[in-house]
């Protein structure tokens, strides 16, 4: 009795396990379909079908591309509705892979953009996964801007759950055989018995394992949604690197020199320039720098307080205010002296180590804020929408924000901004924003001293008209201590030579 039983049982399974992925799979299109002829070919005999597609393509185009143009590209017609008929709905189609968006800007892929869509970053496996092809990334462009679609963890939870399924059929077909032979050649009793239990314990595996997809279906939908990851693309705004090459004259509203703890120089030129500007004269400059014994100080940050009183007494232009600043350290011995030679090379960025600055995202919130921004240095960076058209205006705007953000404890701006004031010693490099017409509205200056409480004594380039020759190194004065109150310009980064 009970092996009857036990047969009608793995009968009804076997059926159940057999059928059930069947009507699963097709129930969705059950309703779907009105008309077979939509197999054959013949789109016209379904119009309301195309309708559904062009929806829901259009949908997907929305998706991927924004108002951007876009189109199915890996797909005809017929093959969507027969992909719709066989794989359970429209959802077939993948807006990732299937969706191509046209770029009605005509604008091309960036650099990064160009690598990832060829595959460069494409992981490669130790383990070769049977059924596992991952595919190439894509990127969609809208409104708020670039993002990579990387279906590489799906694609391989996916694949493993095939595989895992193919081992799990493999090991429950050779189980039920092997003990279906011991059923038949058993003469009964208790090994006829365990035979029985082990095929049914196999089918019920079976049954668990093809229809665990149905199973977490039902628990939560979301749990057998494989979605590739959205990824935005962050733009690289390299704009400390604008310092060291504007044309725009930074330092505008700078105060004249006065008195203090190390105040202006008045020494005359150690040496005789034949030319003040241009390759010719940074080079002449840096040669009897070195020749003429003028710099006597030894450590570097000394050096970069003397060559600097000497670079104002010369008046001699040595670029922006970045590439000003950053040739006078690299002059102190502060690596890399090599943008040095030849004279047209770029020292910004020379000092030796960063001990106070803003974070990423707050020196990103600094730029384009004046409309007057140079439209031939930045073409494709216009000012933002609310820009302002005063220095005065966009440093007030800076100076709240980054108030703002040191009252609601961001790490970065612990102290800011008179213990960072308070930390300036001779010889550092020091970035501030006063709001002038460059993207990102900085100055860069060498710190000499304090000129009077809370305003500090500089050496800088990029003066433009406000020296004589224009942008010719000069000494002023800025004011960066709270103390300061609307005249205060904030400080964004203090570096040392040391």
């Amino acid at each position: 009795m009970f092996f009857r039983k036990t047969k009608k049982i793995v009968l009804i399974l076997s059926l159940v396990f057999l059928f059930v992925p069947i009507f699963w799979n097709s129930r969705a299109v059950a309703g779907f379909f009105d008309d077979f002829a939509c197999l054959t070919g013949n789109v016209g005999s379904c119009t309301q079908i195309v309708e559904d597609i062009k929806t829901y393509t259009d949908a997907l185009c929305k998706q991927k591309c924004g108002e951007r143009e876009c189109e199915v590209t890996s797909k005809t017609s017929n093959e969507i509705i027969f992909d719709a008929f066989t794989k359970g709905g429209l959802t077939a189609l993948d807006p990732i892979t299937d969706v191509e968006c046209k770029g009605a800007d005509g604008s091309e892929l960036s650099e990064l953009q160009a690598d990832v869509a060829g595959g460069k970053y494409k992981p490669t496996l130790e383990i070769n996964i049977p059924g596992l092809n991952l595919s190439d990334v894509r990127s969609s462009t809208d409104d708020t801007g670039t993002y990579f679609y990387i279906a590489w963890i799906p694609e391989l939870i996916s694949a493993l759950y095939k595989f895992g399924i193919a081992i799990v059929s493999i090991v429950a077909a050779v189980v039920i055989i092997i003990q279906g032979l011991r059923v038949v050649t058993s003469g009964g009793g208790e090994g006829k018995t365990t035979a029985y239990k082990k095929i049914f314990q196999s089918v019920i595996g079976l049954f668990i394992a093809w229809g665990s997809y149905a199973i977490l279906y039902n628990i939560n939908p979301a749990l057998v949604e494989f979605n590739a990851l959205k990824v935005k693309v962050v733009e690289r705004v390299d704009l400390e690197a604008s310092l060291g090459t504007t044309n725009v004259a930074t330092g505008e509203e700078s105060g004249a020199p006065e008195p203090g703890s190390h105040p202006p120089t008045t020494i005359p030129c150690p040496f005789t320039l034949i030319e003040t500007s241009g390759d010719k004269g940074r080079a002449e400059f840096y040669q009897k720098l070195q020749t003429s014994g003028a710099v006597t100080a030894t450590t570097p940050r000394e050096k970069t307080v003397q060559i600097a009183d000497i670079a104002d007494a010369c008046n001699i232009n040595l670029g922006s205010c970045g590439r000003t600043a950053g040739a006078i350290v690299a002059l102190a011995g502060t690596n890399p002296k090599n943008c040095l030679d030849p004279a047209s090379g770029n020292c910004n960025g020379s000092y030796k180590r960063r001990i106070r600055a803003i974070s990423q995202n707050q020196r990103l919130y600094t730029y384009g804020w004046r409309c007057s921004i140079n439209k031939k240095e930045y073409p494709n960076n216009p000012p933002r929408s609310n820009c302002v058209n005063t220095p005065l205006e966009a440093t007030k705007i800076i100076r709240d924000y980054l108030k703002a953000q040191a009252a609601a404890g961001s790490p970065e701006l612990k102290g800011w901004p008179d213990e960072w004031a308070n930390q300036l010693r001779p010889g550092d490099y020091v970035v501030f924003y006063n709001g002038n017409d460059d993207l990102v509205g900085s100055h860069a200056v060498i710190f000499m001293g304090w000129a009077s409480e809370g305003r500090m004594q500089v050496v800088q380039g990029g003066m433009g008209k406000y020296t004589n020759p224009p942008n010719s190194t000069a000494s002023g004065t800025w004011c960066v201590k709270s103390s300061c109150g609307e005249s205060m310009v904030p400080l964004l980064y203090i570096y040392t030579p040391d």
